[in-house]
């Protein structure tokens, strides 16, 4: 996962090269930017997912690792409850894209209103790709 936003050093490689890419998170300036970061560690982060119905002491372990946090989060959440946490990453995720590309902030809710939309969307849609709790083959 870490090729889907890069490493710090990568960012920095480039910026060194003379492009500019930003570093720090756009919500927390403060804070190097990286999925780590973005996922969980943002006060932005940790106010969506107290609006889930995620309990925090599943997701709240350190991300350092992104693939082996999502394992470990897979091994502390039902299906149904695992397919919201990867709906709200994504929603996170494109809420920062938001920011960074459209100027637009975006909030907390939003981010959980979003996830929701998705998921009520490929309830009711058969080609829709997210997995949903009944077709999920829980490991």
């Amino acid at each position: 996962m870490e090729g889907v936003l890069g490493s710090h050093s990568d960012a920095l490689q480039i910026t060194l090269e003379g492009v500019d890419v930003q570093l720090d998170c756009p919500r927390c300036p403060d804070h190097p930017e990286d999925l780590g970061h973005l996922l969980l560690q943002c006060t932005f982060a940790r106010q969506a997912w107290a609006l889930t119905e995620i309990p925090w002491h599943c997701v709240d372990h350190d991300p350092e690792d992104i693939e082996k946090w999502m394992q470990g989060v897979f091994g502390r959440l039902g299906c149904g409850e695992f397919t919201l946490f990867l709906t709200v990453c994504w929603s996170l995720w494109f809420s920062r894209n938001q920011l960074i590309f459209e100027a637009q902030p975006g909030s907390p809710p939003e981010v959980v209103e979003h996830a929701r939309r998705l998921l009520r969307a490929s309830a009711n849609d058969p080609q829709c790709v997210v997995p949903m709790r009944d077709s999920w083959a829980c490991f």
